[in-house]
């Protein structure tokens, strides 16, 4: 009956420089390629006028597309790695955002068209290049479009935002964007504006989709409430796990109860016995824990966690009125390591104590009982238990009572008793 880690769908992480050229992007990526293609082709071989007659393809198609980019970063920012392609259902579902979207553009394009100074234009535009992402970001954010126009908005989202490679890689993707504008509307390269316009179409989707992802890893700050996440993904695992391990524990605590120690010892092999042992420790009838606790303190030492392993011995000890053993002899020498406390001692005291007893092939037999009459003489003012230790001392050991240490702790006792 042992559990295993529970499936969860794991987070990936957000893909941005290769998401254009993942398969449900490269239809839209292609359809518009071909319509601004087109346009800038009419622009440069026919002039404005012919351009015109074409506007309503193109005013609509730039409006498609702005609300697909609008698409694309708010699913980022939730914690989409697959954007729904292009569809009716899409700009159906966003219509409302949307449609601020467009109210937000146009009145980008106004102020723009109401300056008339080439050199104000040119500023306007480079300037709009930057201020326009903040402002969807704060539609996005908000769905207000008072807000989205709100300079004190956009600063305090500017202000939530980290500086770190995620903001960088997406500056770099806006100022290749910026670029590709320029040159495919000021130069007119034949029929190779084709591979301009593909180049200006895949990057202002990545840098949409790298602000997204900007936005994503700034939920907390920005108050996004994102779906996928790492951390989600984590609490999902620990929600699922110690689901698993409440129907094991039940389980257990039935076997428990019926007496069946044995049965329910059998099923130790779980995924995290830390938590498991947390659960035991916590039923009224601790018998359970305390015979599990001997083989999970093993476990624990072997893996060097000598402060957990100690951590348990002593709910053991004291849940089983001051009597316990260990399994090894391994466990009860590396335990006995290092500086004690006083209670630490009164538990290493009793396993030496009884050492002889529970190994008594290992060499250390001998010491450990004298060790455990010097904690009881020196450091647990407990003459009496010093002094059957040393007695037990004797008679197991005969051949060691003109040891140094045995003579010293003899003559103490001695000492006391008269």
């Amino acid at each position: 009956m042992p559990i295993g880690k529970p499936w969860i769908k794991t987070f990936e992480a957000l893909q941005v420089n290769r998401f254009c050229l993942r398969s449900e992007n490269l239809v839209t990526i292609a359809v518009f390629t071909v319509i601004f293609s087109y346009g800038a082709r009419i622009l440069f071989t026919m002039g404005p006028a012919a351009l015109a007659a074409s506007i309503m393809l193109i005013y609509v198609s730039s409006l498609l597309y702005l609300g697909y980019l609008f698409v694309i970063t708010e699913q980022t920012a939730y914690g989409h790695q697959r954007i729904p392609p292009l569809s009716a259902q899409v700009l159906q579902q966003e219509k409302g955002r949307i449609f601020k979207l467009i109210i937000l553009v146009t009145m980008f394009f106004s102020c723009g068209y109401v300056l008339q100074a080439p050199l104000l234009q040119i500023i306007f535009a480079l300037t709009s290049l930057i201020l326009f992402p903040v402002s969807m970001s704060v539609l996005i954010l908000t769905a207000s479009l008072i807000a989205a126009i709100n300079p004190v908005k956009w600063i305090a989202a500017i202000r939530a935002i980290r500086m770190d490679f995620k903001l960088v890689n997406y500056l770099g993707w806006q100022l290749a964007t910026m670029g590709l504008i320029y040159v495919l509307l000021t130069r007119d390269m034949g029929w190779t504006n084709v591979l301009v316009t593909l180049a200006f179409v895949s990057a202002s989707i990545t840098m949409f989709r790298s602000l997204g992802v900007v936005l994503h890893s700034n939920a907390d700050e920005l108050g996004i409430d994102v779906l996928f996440s790492l951390d989600i993904t984590a609490s999902k695992v620990a929600r699922a796990f110690d689901n698993e391990l409440s129907v094991l524990s039940d389980k257990l605590y039935q076997l428990s109860n019926a007496g069946e120690h044995s049965k329910a010892q059998e099923t130790d092999a779980y995924a995290s016995e830390a938590l498991m042992f947390e659960r035991f420790r916590k039923w009224e009838n601790a018998s359970f824990a305390i015979n599990a606790g001997r083989g999970y303190i093993g476990r624990l030492v072997s893996a060097g966690k000598n402060d957990e392993a100690w951590s348990v011995l002593l709910f053991c000890f004291n849940a089983n009125q001051n009597q316990y053993r260990l399994l090894t002899p391994e466990t009860v020498l590396s335990l006995s390591m290092g500086t004690l406390s006083l209670q630490q001692k009164a538990v290493i005291a009793h396993l030496f104590n009884h050492f002889p007893e529970d190994f008594p092939q290992h060499q250390a037999a001998a010491n450990c009982l004298l060790q455990a009459a010097e904690y009881y003489a020196q450091d647990l003012a407990e003459p009496a238990l010093a002094q059957q230790a040393l007695t037990q001392f004797r008679q197991r050991f005969a051949n060691g009572t003109s040891n140094k240490t045995y003579l010293v702790l003899k003559k103490i006792l001695d000492d006391e008793l008269n």
